[in-house]
This record gives C-alpha cells, sequence and structure tokens, in this order.
C-alpha cells in the first residue's frame, strides 16, 4: 500500500431555488438535506423590509439539530455544495457501497472498463431512476456497477460521503482500508 493522502470527501449537492408562499423563495438541496430560506431585516418603522439579512440553513434530516445563519447563501454553497455546480458521480456495488468517485458519468464507466479490463459494456436503466446499472465483461462472467450522481445516491441505499474503496486520482486502481466514514460536519 502506497503513502498517498485521501482526498477530501466531496460535496454531494447543489442549491435549487423553490417558489415558497411564506417567504417568497428559498432554496433547498438536490439530495433533500437541507433547506435554506432568507430571514429579512427589519424596517425601522416596524415589519420587514425586502432586504435579506442572513439566510437560515435547517437540516431537514435531523430535526433536533438547531438551524444554521450564514449571512451570504454563497457561503452556503461554499461549505455544503459541490464547487461549480458540479456534482460527482458515484461508482457503487451492492456489497462494498461507493467504489470510487468521478467527475462524470463517461469518467465513471471508463474506470469500470479500465479496472475489469474489458471494452465489453452494456447497460440498463429503468425509466424515472436515477441510477445506470453497467455490466462489464462477458455475460458470464461480468462484473456489475451501478453509477449515479452524488446527490442521488441516498434513494439507492447508498451513502455519498462514505470513503470510496478506491479513492486515489494519481493512482485510480489501488484500493484502501475503510477505517472510519467521513461525516457531514467534515466540510
Amino acid at each position: 500500500m502506497s503513502d498517498h493522502t485521501l482526498p477530501e470527501p466531496i460535496k454531494p449537492r447543489v442549491l435549487k431555488r423553490r417558489k415558497n408562499p411564506v417567504f417568497g423563495f428559498d432554496y433547498i438541496t438536490t439530495d433533500g438535506h437541507y433547506l435554506a430560506s432568507p430571514q429579512y431585516a427589519s424596517d425601522p418603522q416596524g415589519g420587514r423590509t425586502t432586504r435579506i439579512s442572513t439566510w437560515v440553513l435547517t437540516d431537514l434530516r435531523d430535526p433536533e439539530q438547531p438551524p444554521r445563519y450564514y449571512p451570504l447563501l454563497d457561503d452556503i454553497r461554499r461549505l455544503y455544495c459541490a464547487p461549480g455546480g458540479r456534482v460527482p458521480w458515484l461508482i457503487c456495488d451492492m456489497d462494498d457501497g461507493v467504489v470510487r468517485v468521478e467527475a462524470s458519468r463517461s469518467a465513471a464507466v471508463a474506470w469500470c472498463r479500465a479496472h475489469e479490463g474489458s471494452s465489453r459494456v452494456r447497460f440498463e436503466h429503468h425509466p424515472g431512476s436515477t441510477a445506470y446499472e453497467y455490466f462489464i465483461g462477458q455475460r458470464d462472467e461480468e462484473a456489475s456497477y451501478f453509477v449515479m450522481r452524488a446527490d442521488h445516491a441516498h434513494q439507492h441505499g447508498f451513502d455519498p460521503l462514505q470513503q470510496p474503496l478506491y479513492p486515489y486520482p494519481q493512482d485510480p486502481h489501488e484500493q484502501v482500508d475503510r477505517n472510519h466514514a467521513p461525516s457531514e460536519e467534515s466540510y
């Protein structure tokens, strides 16, 4: 095993604007984990202005968690969302969980092909599903991988923050042991 440094955990989501009858609008993460709502500044004559003074971030999966406050929506994007709005793609296995993280679906399939040493690929995608199942190799000996955007992984029973088995960008086929799992607080 080499002495590579593990990459930082991914940020598996982006913010999407949604209409809200109370606030006018707010933002929800594409994985449904967080809600960002505006808090409007107070008007000296009473009531509220139309100027947003802060953003309130609510953890929708853990109602016991107190809300967090951020001055700018960009602070929430920087701390909780995928850089540049580019959600990474995960390669997953039913037994091993997250196998690898790639920047695109085509890069994920290329890694699967290289890892299995086969150019033979077929896939299944069921209407309405957000995961693709790829079969690599000959039919009697093919390997199966699920490929999906990281913000959809929870819908398929995978933890997008799980350390991948093959995490290194510079050595893509070196497997590592999973001693611990990153948490939301790690970023």
